[in-house]
């Protein structure tokens, strides 16, 4: 946006939403659904969608039950399949902006660049690619899981075949006939490894840490079913009320080290029964805890890794080649393995935010989270006014969807703003004895659970051992604590 041609012009607006996935669209339509039409949502991509728009590789979907990954507002009868695919969900994406006529408020192709508090004015001036932004509010909708992270592995520009991050799938390359490597075996390799072995030539799976995979058991729903979703939507309801409380079920696994045994148990003797290699079983399974590091839901990986054509690589890489990458022996000597096709499963920068976010006092969000990332009710920041943060710290714990937890924080943020407009008041602002009470209490409660004792090192955890990122208990709870806005929290001016 440009004014006489050139200078770029400021745009004001109450509200600035960062991101148009999931969280972004979700906090939109509570907006509207309020009255509320000053605001716009800034979307670094062309297109709405977040990572159902991002992650369009082979087999790609969801790992969660699709009935319960979607708003609770807006319940979909048409799910094809148990687990939904990647395009279902974008659609769903697209289907939840035209119902809600939500594209008047999104800027596609306005990468933000930073944000800075303005003290004396009360508001955030938003730089983005596209121009500047004055907003009272600022509300981050980045995603959890949204930047794509490249290995720290030398020789990686060396490489003179084919290499795309999964995230970033190559759709115009055929990998048919290939000698393929792929680093990783988290989920998004888990997807994609069954649905390219049976194409390629040769598969190299590169594995530094196995990980604990559990039945997904998907199926493709019946037309039946979808018909009774359509004309009984109290079924589709209780449906998913019975998958929220089979997943909180879950969660009491988590909570305290050596209960996960028994999922344990299960996932060894699915193991046996799956990979009947001896030597690709052993490296297969881990040596922690279950729900250490997140888990993976999968009843095709394991088949796939036990295929003759499939080798799953344990030795640490050295480096990456012009022809293929290299591995340090058991003997200390290296192997090189020729490749055509290298693809990085290597996953995404955790809890990406606006950055440069600088509040009062001109620090910076990112020094401020150096260490450990902090926030009150995992919503509000000390120091950084009138900005809300969806899906930020101790938001997440791997058993349940994200839109959970999300939509708990947007009628929080909902009662926050109705309380400014009731007072009159500019700015708010979280006390730092509420952030620090609030923050001291969840790392109390996270000593013995599986998370920081399980025996693993994972991206949930902090440089100290602690973790920022998992909410050490049920969603019930993190609910309960957010379902009413106290001032006394705040500072209120």
């Amino acid at each position: 946006m440009v004014s006489n041609g050139s200078a770029p012009a400021r745009n004001t607006v109450k509200i600035v939403i960062v991101g148009a996935g999931f969280a972004g669209l979700g906090m939109a339509v509570q907006l509207t659904k309020a009255g509320v039409r000053d605001f716009v949502i800034l979307e670094r991509a062309d297109a709405v969608g977040g990572t159902w728009r991002d992650n369009t590789y082979p087999g790609c979907a969801v790992d969660v039950k699709s009935h319960l990954y979607s708003y609770s507002f807006a319940p979909n009868p048409n799910w094809s399949q148990t687990y939904a695919p990647h395009d279902e969900l974008l659609a769903y994406t697209h289907s939840i902006v035209e119902k809600f006529g939500l594209m008047r408020y999104v800027r596609l192709n306005h990468e933000v660049e930073g944000a800075v508090w303005d003290e004396a004015d009360a508001e955030w001036r938003i730089a983005t690619s596209q121009g500047e932004y004055a907003a009272q509010f600022l509300i981050s909708a980045t995603g959890p899981l949204s930047r794509p992270v490249l290995p720290d592995i030398p020789g990686l520009e060396s490489f003179k075949g084919t290499m795309f991050h999964s995230g970033q799938w190559d759709h115009g390359h055929d990998l048919r006939g290939e000698r393929v490597g792929v680093i990783g075996n988290g989920s998004s390799s888990c997807q994609l490894v069954p649905q390219i072995q049976p194409v390629v030539d040769s598969l190299d799976v590169y594995q530094r840490t196995p990980s604990w995979i559990i039945p997904r058991m998907n199926r493709h729903t019946y037309a039946w079913e979808r018909a009774l979703y359509r004309a009984f939507p109290a079924v589709q309801r209780a449906v998913r009320f019975r998958q929220y409380w089979t997943q909180e079920a879950i969660a009491w696994t988590w909570l305290k080290k050596g209960r996960g045994r028994w999922l344990e148990g299960v996932a060894k003797w699915r193991l046996r029964k799956t990979v009947s290699d001896p030597v690709k079983r052993a490296k297969l399974t881990p040596d922690y805890d279950i729900g250490c590091k997140r888990i993976v839901i999968s009843d095709a990986f394991w088949p796939a890794i036990d295929k003759p054509n499939v080798d799953l690589v344990t030795d640490p890489i050295v480096e990456v080649t012009e022809d293929g990458i290299r591995t340090r022996n058991a003997d200390g000597g290296t192997t090189v393995r020729k490749l055509d096709t290298i693809i990085l499963a290597s996953g995404y920068k955790v809890m990406p935010i606006v950055d440069p976010l600088i509040g009062r006092g001109g620090t910076t969000l990112q020094d401020e989270w150096k260490e450990t990332r902090r926030a009150f009710l995992g919503t509000a920041v000390n120091g950084y006014p009138n900005y809300f943060t969806l899906l930020g710290p101790y938001t997440f714990n791997g058993h349940t969807s994200i839109l959970v937890w999300a939509e708990a924080q947007m009628d929080y943020i909902m009662q926050a703003l109705d309380a400014m407009e009731r007072t009159g008041k500019r700015s708010l602002e979280v006390r730092q004895e509420s952030q620090d009470g609030y923050t001291e209490e969840v790392r109390r409660r996270l000593q013995g659970t599986v998370w920081t004792s399980g025996g693993c090192n994972s991206w949930y955890l902090d440089p100290d051992g602690g973790t920022s990122v998992v909410f050490p208990g049920y969603t019930k709870q993190f609910v309960e604590g957010l379902k009413k806005f106290d001032p006394a929290d705040y500072v209120l001016s």
